[in-house]
């Protein structure tokens, strides 16, 4: 997804015809996190609405609700991105059940954590 033709292909549907775009997965556990990955990244400016983890049946009901309510744009984001009735986990309750990523330039090596060890000990 990070080609640029793919984006303008993007660019161009919300332009001309003022459409919005959910992001969804396929996944049956986990969800959509644009922000784990740099394609991902290379789509925040176009405001793409993310699905998080509802399953693609709950995003076209809601959509339809929404929609079907006036929503548009910026309010649609808000309310379709927002848990209304138990559709998609909290985000807390994510950070509750995930292991947080520790970049492997963070990690210590045995030797040095003994070292440490060692070194508060004396």
């Amino acid at each position: 997804p990070n080609r640029p033709s793919f984006k303008n292909v993007l660019k161009t549907a919300i332009a001309n015809y003022e459409c919005e775009i959910v992001v969804t997965c396929q996944s049956m556990v986990g969800g959509v996190d644009s922000s784990m990955y740099a394609s991902g990244n290379s789509l925040s400016d176009l405001n793409l609405i993310s699905a998080h983890d509802m399953t693609v049946e709950c995003c076209v009901g809601k959509l339809a609700y929404l929609l079907g309510k006036g929503y548009r744009g910026k309010h649609l984001k808000e309310q379709f991105e927002t848990n209304l009735r138990g559709e998609l986990t909290e985000m807390q309750e994510k950070k509750r059940r995930v292991v947080q990523h520790i970049p492997m330039d963070h990690l210590v090596s045995a030797d040095e954590e003994e070292e440490t060890v060692h070194s508060d000990h004396d």
